[in-house]
């Protein structure tokens, strides 16, 4: 495993998403992570309705973004669009932090990845967020 990925997990907190076999293919599943993918570590919001979340691979990022929220619907009604990235993989050799901005939620129990200010997924995990800044 490349040099890189082996210190971005190493500094992160324990994978918020516990990953035993059955939440693994539930992540392959439902994210979807393709089956040639190792799971590292994982941040998932729910894997019931509709899952969402980030997934950090042997061979990259895998992100899902969740539905958009009633405040978000509210803005698209003004004729305001919302846009999100629904679905992204991201290889390691093609990843730069710095091409992403990550912020709080308004909610407060959540960050936000946003790439050209469109929404690509949010997390948990305060360490990710962390090692996304640095």
């Amino acid at each position: 495993m490349d040099e890189f990925v082996t210190t971005l997990i190493n500094g992160l907190a324990k994978s918020p998403t516990e990953l035993t076999d059955k939440n693994k293919k539930k992540i392959q599943e439902y994210l979807p992570v393709p089956s040639d993918f190792d799971i590292l570590w994982a941040d998932i919001n729910s894997f019931g309705g509709y899952p969402s979340g980030i997934v950090l691979t042997n061979k990259g990022i895998v992100s899902k973004a969740p539905r958009p929220t009633i405040y978000e619907k509210k803005i698209a009604e003004k004729n305001e669009r919302v846009y999100q990235i629904p679905y992204q993989v991201i290889l390691w050799e093609y990843f730069e932090p710095s091409n992403f901005e990550y912020e709080k939620r308004k909610d407060g129990n959540c960050f936000a990845i946003k790439r050209e200010g469109i929404l690509v997924t949010i997390f948990k995990d305060k360490s990710l967020l962390t090692f996304f800044k640095n």
